[in-house]
């Protein structure tokens, strides 16, 4: 008997991992967001740097105290002031020579204060506004008269 021969077996195939073709990804759908930015601040207009006046922003007699229909005023000056982030402002009480010049003083002082206090309320940062009360040392005209009585705003 002879020994069998052996005839060599086809060994099968190999495959290697990186021969194998990868399934392809799923396709997904992304929406795109834009982030939100904050709005850009609004570029200061060159002619607002003055000196503002307004006619009806009005206190009670004697006191501190802004009147309601000052308010308006106000408001639109603190959204003029959130717009122009950059600017700053200075608020300069005044009396009229009615009354004790010490009281004069202490009392515009107080309005001026009173005026930065609403619009601080409003949103306006305090370390935007400056205050100052200079009594009746700064009249409008000569008499004693309401004009005298006013507050004056320095946008800068």
């Amino acid at each position: 008997d002879q020994p069998a021969k052996k005839t060599p077996q086809k060994k099968p195939d190999v495959v290697t991992p990186s021969a194998t073709p990868k399934p392809a990804e799923p396709v997904r759908e992304v929406e795109v967001v834009q982030p939100e930015l904050p709005p850009k601040a609004a570029a200061v207009p060159q002619d607002t740097l003055k000196k503002y006046i307004p006619r009806n922003v009005l206190f009670v007699q004697t006191k501190p105290t802004i009147l309601p229909e000052s308010y308006p005023a106000l408001d639109r000056l603190g959204n003029f002031l959130l717009r122009y982030p950059s600017l700053r402002l200075s608020i300069a009480g005044h009396t009229d020579k009615l009354g004790n010049p010490a009281n004069n003083l202490k009392l515009s002082e107080a309005r001026a204060q009173t005026v930065a206090n609403y619009l601080i309320d409003k949103g306006v940062a305090a370390e935007r506004i400056t205050t100052k009360g200079y009594g009746d040392t700064k009249p409008l005209i000569k008499k004693p008269h309401v004009k005298n009585r006013r507050v004056e705003f320095l946008l800068y």
